[in-house]
Formats: structure tokens, C-alpha cells, sequence
């Protein structure tokens, strides 16, 4: 009896929330699609890439865009979480045009100080010959800016939970830049600099859609809003923005301090060959996940709201709860799949020459999903507001990572760097799991 009850409350419910499951449904699927898409073509990407190129080619190719990285995750990319989190808000109060004006122009100025930093960075790099490459440093910034700007516009219809818009643009900037690589590469040498040129005409082209698509949000009305009930968007944004840019320098040189530290300590075919294994292996599996952050964010800053209610801040706590344990398991499977098959992998989606470092799949794969199930759980603290007390937990496993990256590589190479993302996802998670959030 108690088994037929469960059953018709489960009926009852689906009956009910019928048009809502629908929704959310759709929308799922369409976050799947844009993220097989995505990945499907950057799999395509590195097998082209890796084809005509060689490693040290490659090697020089991923360390110029380590600075992209730079820019992407700490300037902009910190922006954008703030960006993000206030959409629901703003949606609430109807003042979504305000909002979006504030965005603009807070992301003018991030990039006026991120095109100042990185050439700070490139003419250090230039006088003391450390990396004299300052064309290709400089289109990196280019690429930079552009594929940011297009993730801000990609964050705002995620958060308007524009899902179709979002996939499109996904799947279609992955496979413009296998195509447009190709024709470059057609037309003249394959070098990272022409990659990096074809990288920039693909944003570029979906960069115009983005433009295109974003114009009915400002077609909307502004509210009659009395001074006392005006916000403030640029300091709210900005409040819940910082903890971000500041543990982001922190996070892009863990992910850029085993790329330098095999520059340092060997050399830039050991770079290329270490980029591969990260393409096929730790890529991938972060944008699996990203496809989860994308789809449950903006449902989880809806449910919680200004994190003022108890109520909708508990409702969130069992999910997330489910989605680790989730992720988890599909991190073993996919460890196991990878312990027995890397050599196929690698096969298929590398050239011959990038093939040695195939036995070192599973290592990166590992630290992917862990890393990646750690985004899962600090999500819940981000909707809560409590980004201050994630700080701590961000930090602390970027510094033991950089550390780990340096020592694996200067004694064992680029098993040592691929062991060094594992030792960061595993301090990551743990940090993160035991992170209280703020009291309300």
C-alpha cells in the first residue's frame, strides 16, 4: 500500500508541475545539444590542430594562450559570475535594461584594464626574452576579448534562460573554428599565430549573432521606479564580482603553471604533448560539466533568490547533494573506460607524434570530473551569497596546485604536471565540501 501512495503522489505531482517539468525538460535538452555540439567540434579541432601541427608548433600555441586565459578568467570571466547572479534579480524588480546598461559598461572598463595589464605582460616578456612571440601574444589578447565578450552575452541569455540561443552559439563557434582553421591553414603555413587568427574570426562571426539576438532585452520598457527603490547595479555586480578576479589570478596560474613550468624545465614539445592530453581529457569532461553549471544556475539563483528566505536557501541543499554523488560515479566510469582504452582515444582524436602521453588519460580525466563536481558544490555557495567564504577554499588549492605543478614537472615531467591538476582538483574539493556559507 505505502508503494501505490508514493506512486500516485508521484502521478499527482507530475500532473500538476505538468507545463513546469516540460520546460525544464526542453530546456535540458537543448543544453545537451549545444554542449555535444561544442564538444564534438573542439575533439575535431585538436585532431586537426595536432595534424598540422607539431608539438613544439603546439606547445608554442598553448602557452600564448595561456594570456587569453588570463584575461577570459580573471577581468572578464570574474565579472561575469556577478553578471550572472543578478539577472533573476533584476528580472524580479523589472529593471532588467538598467541591469544590462550597467553590465556594459562595467565590462568596458574590465577590458580597458585587462588590454593594459597584458601589454604590461607582453613587453616584460619581449625585453627579457622569455617568450619572444609578441605577435601572437598580442592576437591572443584580440581572441580574448572577443570570445569574452561573447561569453558575456552567452551568460545573459543563460540567465534569461534563452537555452536554444545559447546552444546554437556553442555548437556553431566550435565547428567555425575547425573550418576556418582549415581554410587558413589552406591558404597559408600552419602556425599557432594563423590558429590563432582563424580563432578570431570565428568569435568574430558569432560575436554579430550574439549582437543580433540580445536586442529584444532592450526592447523592454523601463519600469516607473522611485528613487528609494532604485539599486544599484554596478556596486552589486561589482560586490559579488571581486572575490572572483581576485582568486582567478590565483586559478589561471594553476592552470597556466604546468604549461610554464614545462617551458621552464624542458620544453615546448613537452608543452604540446602535455596540451594534448588536456584537450582529449580534462577539456572535455569541464565542459560536460559545464553544461550542468549552465542548465542548473540559473534555476538555483531563481530558487534562491536574494538568499534572504530560509526556506529557498534549504531547497537547494539536496540537489546538490544528488549532483555530486552523480558526478562522482561518472568520473569512475569514465577513469575506468579511459585506464583500458586511452591508446584508441588518443588514436582517434590526436596526431602520431602527440600519441606517449596516452597512459596519462586517466590522470587528467580524474582530475576533471573532481574538479568539476567541486564547481558543482561551491554553485550552492555562489547562490547563497556567499562568495567571500569560498574565497579560502579557491585560493588555497590554486597556491597547492601551482606548487604541485612546478615540483611534478621539475622531477617527473609531464607525468608530474598531469599528477599536479589531480593533487588541485582533490585540495579543491575537499576545501569546497567543507566551506560553510554565510549567516543570514
Amino acid at each position: 500500500m505505502p508503494y501505490f501512495t508514493k506512486l500516485s503522489r508521484f502521478a499527482t505531482f507530475i500532473r500538476i508541475n505538468k507545463a513546469r517539468i516540460s520546460k525544464v525538460s526542453a530546456e535540458g535538452l537543448w543544453v545537451v545539444a549545444g554542449q555535444i555540439a561544442s564538444l564534438l567540434g573542439m575533439l575535431v579541432l585538436v585532431r586537426v590542430l595536432t595534424n598540422y601541427l607539431t608539438p613544439s608548433q603546439y606547445g608554442v600555441f598553448a602557452l600564448g594562450l595561456t594570456i587569453s586565459g588570463l584575461i577570459n578568467q580573471v577581468f572578464l570571466g570574474g565579472l561575469l559570475n556577478g553578471i550572472n547572479r543578478y539577472y533573476a534579480v533584476a528580472a524580479e524588480k523589472s529593471d532588467l535594461r538598467r541591469y544590462l546598461n550597467s553590465s556594459a559598461v562595467m565590462i568596458l572598463w574590465a577590458s580597458l584594464v585587462a588590454v593594459f595589464f597584458s601589454a604590461l605582460l607582453i613587453g616584460v616578456a619581449s625585453v627579457f626574452n622569455y617568450f619572444d612571440q609578441p605577435i601572437l601574444l598580442s592576437l591572443c589578447v584580440v581572441f580574448a576579448l572577443f570570445s569574452g565578450y561573447s561569453a558575456a552575452f552567452n551568460s545573459i541569455q543563460n540567465a534569461g534562460r534563452q537555452r536554444k540561443i545559447v546552444a546554437l552559439h556553442s555548437g556553431t563557434e566550435a565547428w567555425l573554428k575547425v573550418g576556418l582553421v582549415l581554410v587558413i591553414f589552406g591558404l597559408i603555413n600552419p602556425t599557432a599565430t594563423s590558429a590563432v587568427t582563424a580563432y578570431i574570426a570565428a568569435t568574430l562571426v558569432v560575436l554579430a549573432s550574439h549582437l543580433f539576438f540580445i536586442r529584444p532585452l532592450y526592447s523592454v520598457d523601463l519600469p516607473v521606479i522611485h528613487p528609494q527603490d532604485q539599486t544599484c547595479w554596478n556596486k552589486k555586480i561589482w560586490s559579488f564580482s571581486w572575490p572572483f578576479i581576485v582568486w582567478g589570478f590565483f586559478g589561471w596560474g594553476q592552470q597556466s603553471s604546468a604549461r610554464w613550468a614545462l617551458e621552464l624545465y624542458s620544453d615546448s614539445y613537452q608543452v604540446g604533448l602535455f596540451s594534448s592530453l588536456v584537450q582529449i581529457g580534462y577539456t572535455p569532461v569541464q565542459l560536460g560539466i559545464g553544461a550542468l553549471t549552465t542548465f542548473l544556475q540559473p534555476i538555483l539563483y531563481a530558487r534562491a533568490g536574494d538568499a534572504a528566505d530560509k526556506d529557498r536557501r534549504d531547497s537547494i541543499d539536496g540537489l546538490i547533494q544528488s549532483l555530486i554523488v552523480l558526478g562522482l560515479v561518472v568520473t569512475a566510469i569514465l577513469v575506468a573506460i579511459t585506464f583500458w582504452w586511452h591508446e584508441l582515444i588518443f588514436s582517434v582524436f590526436v596526431g602520431p607524434e602527440f600519441r606517449s602521453v596516452s597512459y596519462l588519460l586517466p590522470v587528467v580525466i580524474a582530475a576533471g570530473g573532481v574538479f568539476g563536481v567541486a564547481l558543482v558544490a561551491g554553485s550552492r555557495l555562489f547562490a547563497l551569497m556567499s562568495v567571500k567564504e569560498s574565497m579560502p577554499a579557491s585560493i588555497g588549492s590554486s597556491v597547492i596546485g601551482i606548487g604541485a605543478s612546478f615540483f611534478g614537472v621539475y622531477y617527473f615531467s609531464t607525468a608530474g604536471a598531469a599528477y599536479g591538476m589531480l593533487v588541485h582538483a582533490l585540495s579543491y574539493f575537499l576545501l569546497i565540501f567543507y566551506t560553510k556559507p554565510r549567516k543570514f
